[in-house]
């Protein structure tokens, strides 16, 4: 999972060009012309046109993942008929009921091979679709001198990044907030809880507001050494890769908060560094609420 923050130079009425009809239109030619599975409109991904909040300057920021390998049977993610399933190994805590699966021997080297390959890809059809729209705007950009940001990945052979940036002190990244609200570009702080990668520094930073929700009780149910059940505020979810918790079990719902700055308070201990600029939303592409 990765977000991409491409700079613009375009005149404001070129926005008018860019449709929700457009925007699938071009999804469709990346299929067919080039075997690119995009999915914008899935959980919290978007394709955005925003504006600078000071400069009035424009940029698109595309938030989502390489979706071909999500469910297939090549990709990472633990599906029924996933190349790895049958190499899971499985521990449960007798004490704590809680549970740990995990890989080992050729099966994690190739894992991990597999996923410092998707992160190239992943930038690989960002800047696609950067490129594309650059053309149909007819603005002028450099799209490979962009950096694609990755916060659901692999740092290291060793570590998994999950919902946050994993990065040198000084690099700017892009920071959600809630549907429709400014993304924050934030120059990170080395005053952040830092892990040293390959002898240098790196912050930890979360990608986003985040979520919340209400637990009143949890447990794991399992059958023959192997976990089944997820039970959870009184309702029972098989665990299976498929299987989704409805929001309104847990009293699901996104972190929201008046502005960046009371979301950096709230998170002070935790969260250093300084605004470069906020984008407004001036065009959203994403899942529509049903």
């Amino acid at each position: 999972m990765c977000v991409q923050v491409v700079y613009l130079d375009w005149a404001k009425s070129q926005k008018k060009k860019i449709t929700d009809k457009y925007i699938k239109d071009l999804e469709y030619r990346a299929a067919t012309e080039k075997g690119y599975a995009f999915n914008l409109r899935s959980g919290n991904h978007f394709l955005i046109l925003a504006q600078d909040t000071q400069t009035n300057d424009m940029y698109i920021v595309i938030h989502s993942s390489a979706n071909g390998h999500k469910d297939s049977s090549i990709g990472l993610y633990p599906s029924e008929n996933n190349w790895y399933k049958d190499e899971i190994r499985f521990h449960e805590d007798k004490q704590t009921g809680r549970y740990m699966r995990w890989i080992k021997g050729e099966t994690a080297s190739r894992f991990i091979d597999k996923a410092h390959q998707l992160e190239k890809y992943n930038a690989l059809i960002h800047h696609w679709l950067a490129e594309e729209l650059a053309k149909t705007l007819k603005s002028f950009i450099d799209v490979d001198g962009t950096e694609t940001k990755h916060h659901y990945y692999m740092p290291t052979e060793s570590s998994i990044a999950i919902g946050t940036y994993v990065e040198r002190p000084k690099t700017i990244v892009p920071i959600f907030s809630n549907r429709d609200k400014n993304i924050v570009l934030f120059k990170i702080s080395s005053d952040n809880y830092k892990i040293t990668i390959r002898g240098e520094d790196h912050c930890i930073v979360p990608h986003g507001w985040g979520q919340e929700c209400a637990l009143d009780s949890i447990s794991v149910q399992c059958e023959d050494n192997k976990p089944k059940t997820l039970r959870i505020n009184g309702h029972e979810i098989p665990i299976t890769p498929d299987a989704r918790i409805k929001d309104d079990e847990i009293g699901k719902k996104v972190r929201d908060f008046e502005s960046f700055t009371a979301f950096q308070k709230k998170g002070a201990k935790v969260l250093h560094g300084e605004i470069v600029c906020e984008l407004k939303p001036i065009y959203a592409y994403h899942k529509k609420d049903s």
